[in-house]
């Protein structure tokens, strides 16, 4: 599932440092080097240590370096920082960070706070729909949150929101339904083995 990005172009001059080092940071860690995205990450947390765009941009870096819980001390900073209260993406962000962590309730509170900000967005239906099948509450919510997500997500990540609506609906003993949203998952990421592994549980 994809990261959320903010560049942070910010209409003031006195901010074009902090915006060339956000900026080289995404160009970076688009072309594979995480180790320099998060390089140039950490240099516009020092230079500017309240702008919560940058504490974000760096967690994802973070994550994608496998240090979850680094990663997560960044995304509440990121929350806390926010003066506008408008900006849902470091609440997502820490929802997807504590889900990985296995710290489920946290998972479901930062969720929660994203949906409150963003409830169309649907990376944070998904997000919320992953939590719920973990958690196994709320599963018809955790279903309609995953067949919103497979019509409004981008590409890269509709064989994920097609996998969660097969949890959910397996979850709920549609298993017909789960094997047709696993093959769906599976046509669109051929490659992927985890998908093969739960269409492997479904199977009566």
């Amino acid at each position: 599932m994809k990261r959320y990005w903010i560049l942070g172009f910010l209409a003031c001059s006195a901010c074009l440092n902090l915006i060339n080092y956000v900026g080289k940071g995404y160009e970076a860690y688009q072309k594979g080097d995480l180790e320099g995205a998060e390089q140039l990450f950490r240099t516009a947390v020092k230079k500017k240590p309240r702008d919560p765009v940058a504490h974000n941009n760096l967690g994802n870096v973070l994550m994608d370096l496998d240090r979850v819980e680094e990663a997560v001390r960044f995304f509440k900073l990121a929350t806390v920082l926010d003066k506008t209260r408008t900006y849902s993406a470091p609440h997502t962000n820490l929802a997807r960070a504590y889900y990985e962590l296995g710290k489920l309730d946290l998972a479901f509170e930062a969720g929660e706070k994203a949906k409150s900000m963003n409830p169309q967005d649907p990376i944070v239906m998904l997000v919320l729909a992953n939590i719920y099948c973990a958690k196994n509450e709320r599963l018809e919510d955790a279903r309609a949150f995953a067949r919103a997500a497979t019509a409004k997500i981008a590409l890269e990540d509709q064989a994920s929101a097609w996998s969660t609506l097969a949890e959910a609906e397996y979850k709920l003993n549609n298993v017909a339904a789960a094997m047709t949203a696993i093959d769906t998952a599976i046509s669109l990421d051929t490659d992927n083995a985890f998908y093969r592994q739960q269409k492997a549980l479904y199977r009566p």
